[in-house]
């Protein structure tokens, strides 16, 4: 016997049948029938459907012999499906070079006369053959030929529908394996309302076994479905059942549901029609329990309720700003602040809220925020025509450090009247509170700089000395309240005396200083001390205690060298201001 050829994609007709998953499938009547009807119409004993393989050929149905399948090298169906279109007609066996020494023929079988007609899928293959065999020689009449082609075909379509009712089968179980999965609750009703589909997910969420309730129509105890709010639904109005009768698609319907066991759920609903001919066929609801959702969310907005009521009575702005600089959330304190309110503020840059000229100087606290960096600052701003001292503090929001920062908090508090109370405090610590004058520790920081300036510049400078002549015979005579409106008056006449880029301090009770830049000779201090004293010699007419006072001074005047220090200076002007006491008083005294 000669070796069998392969038909054309063999591996492709291979993979098809085995995929079909009829091979060693059980007896099935309808291939049954086919092969009693194909015997039967060609006046024959024996008939089969066979199913060639890649090394046998196994037989679906049967009939006139027992044997389940053969080697595929004695299959005479593996001849047949080489020319799949045509009917393999053999007349007798024994006349047959590729058959006569084949086991089938000289066997018990005793196979003389074979016919087949290939078995043909919609992809083209020929998964084998229904044959007709007789153990004598015979033909085949035209009537026959076409009954077994047309057998064939039929063959072929139970082949194709079994096919496709294996898919169906494999994506329906794929599909309850899915919907059995699942944490929500999913069931099927018809048109009727009749359950045709639950799954176990269903019957806990709801409290009570649904398998039982497959092919009937539910009926729920009166007021146990409730719309979210608590007020009674009538069966009707329950999403499922709604869904139904009006053909909706709802999605994100909440309910109330009173459970058998006593237990209420709330439950969100989302339902699909399935519609038949312009009519509703049947309707999937799927549900899932969302009753501890609804109480988090409950619990959040009371946190978020409370967390409000803090920040709003807050004395400081508070605020959250996203990656985008976009405000996310801001308590009451910014009325006080700006013309917007919180709800108006949410979703506008932190630019549009407090303008371009104020955002210029937090842009680079905003960016150094954003890039996961702290910033504390404070900054002068006009907030309602007023000026304001704003302290700010950024604060970058990230889970953790080296994460992605989300965006920054923001706490902003009014701290003008500490401000002011500080520049207040800082002035006093460095001037006089009775004359306005700068005190002795201003006079100290200034002589100091004037030297530098001094040294640097390669200019000089002269330093003053001043002492009210018999100022404690105007306190004994006339009290202290008199003395201090002289010292007033005196620092005024002063002030005025010299120019404007001159410096003058009070250090303690009648002594004065003055501070001199610019002045290259001793000679040019001759005009002014000449001045100051003439200022000094205006009597002194003090309108409130009803006085006309005389008032002289004397004048020390100091002129640094190149390379003075301060205390020297002090000490040469210090000395020719005694000097001008011990030669009478009333006048001034230069020492280079």
């Amino acid at each position: 016997m000669s070796s069998i050829p392969l038909p054309e994609q063999e591996q492709e007709r291979l993979n098809e049948l085995r995929a079909l998953g009829l091979l060693d499938s059980a007896r099935d009547p309808a291939f049954d029938d086919l092969v009693q009807l194909a015997a039967a119409c060609c006046e024959v004993p024996i008939a089969a459907i066979s199913l060639i393989d890649s090394d046998r050929q196994w037989f679906k149905a049967r009939c006139g012999f027992d044997v389940e399948q053969t080697p595929r090298e004695q299959s005479l169906c593996s001849h047949a499906i080489l020319r799949p279109q045509e009917l393999m007609h053999v007349a007798d066996a024994h006349l047959d070079p590729r058959f006569v020494a084949n086991p089938l023929v000289t066997g018990a079988m005793g196979l003389r006369f074979y016919a087949g007609a290939a078995l043909l899928t919609a992809q083209g293959h020929a998964l084998g053959a229904l044959c007709v065999i007789d153990t004598r020689p015979r033909e085949l009449n035209a009537f026959q030929r076409q009954a077994l082609t047309v057998l064939a075909r039929q063959a072929g379509q139970l082949i194709e529908l079994r096919s496709k009712r294996v898919e169906l089968e494999r994506q329906d179980c794929f599909l309850r394996t899915v919907i059995e999965s699942l944490h929500e609750g999913v069931v099927i009703r018809d048109a009727e309302g009749r359950l045709t589909l639950a799954n176990q997910s269903a019957s806990e969420i709801l409290g009570r076994p649904l398998q039982q309730d497959i092919g009937q129509v539910p009926h729920p105890k009166p007021g146990s479905w409730r719309d979210i709010d608590g007020r009674v639904l009538d069966f009707e109005d329950v999403p499922g059942e709604r869904s139904l009768r009006t053909g909706e698609v709802l999605s994100n319907v909440y309910t109330r549901l009173l459970r058998p066991d006593g237990r209420e759920v709330a439950l969100e609903h989302n339902t699909r029609p399935l519609l038949r001919e312009g009519r509703v066929d049947s309707v999937i609801v799927s549900f899932r329990d969302v009753t501890e959702k609804l109480a988090t969310l409950q619990r959040l907005r009371t946190s978020e309720a409370r967390l409000r009521g803090v920040t709003d009575n807050l004395p400081v702005l508070i605020a959250y700003v996203d990656a985008q600089q976009r405000v996310q959330f801001c308590n009451r304190k910014v009325l006080d602040w700006a013309v917007h309110s919180p709800e108006q503020a949410l979703g506008q840059t932190l630019e549009a809220l407090i303008g371009s000229e104020a955002f210029a100087h937090h842009r680079e606290h905003v960016l150094a925020a954003l890039a996961g960096e702290r910033r504390e600052f404070g900054l002068w701003t006009t907030v309602a025509d007023a000026p304001r001292f704003l302290q700010s503090i950024y604060v970058p929001d990230c889970a953790e450090q080296g994460a992605q920062v989300q965006g920054f908090f923001v706490l902003v508090s009014d701290l003008t009247e500490m401000k002011q109370l500080e520049l207040q405090l800082a002035a006093e610590a460095r001037y006089d509170a009775l004359t306005g004058l700068p005190n002795r520790r201003h006079f100290h920081e200034q002589l100091d700089l004037g030297l530098r300036r001094a040294q640097r510049h390669g200019a000089r400078l002269a330093l003053g000395f001043l002492d009210l002549d018999g100022f404690k015979q105007i306190n004994d005579l006339h009290g202290h309240a008199v003395g201090d409106a002289v010292l007033k008056e005196f620092g005024r006449r002063l002030r005025a005396a010299v120019r404007q880029t001159d410096f003058v301090a009070r250090l303690a009770g009648d002594e004065f200083t003055v501070l001199l830049e610019d002045v290259q000779q001793a000679h040019e201090l001759e005009p002014l001390a000449q001045k100051i004293l003439a200022a000094i010699r205006e009597p002194f007419e003090l309108a409130e205690a009803g006085l006309r006072l005389a008032v002289r001074c004397s004048l020390g005047l100091a002129l640094a060298a190149p390379d003075d220090v301060a205390k020297a200076l002090v000490e040469r002007a210090d000395a020719a201001m005694y000097e001008v006491k011990s030669r009478g008083r009333d006048g001034f005294v230069i020492c280079g």
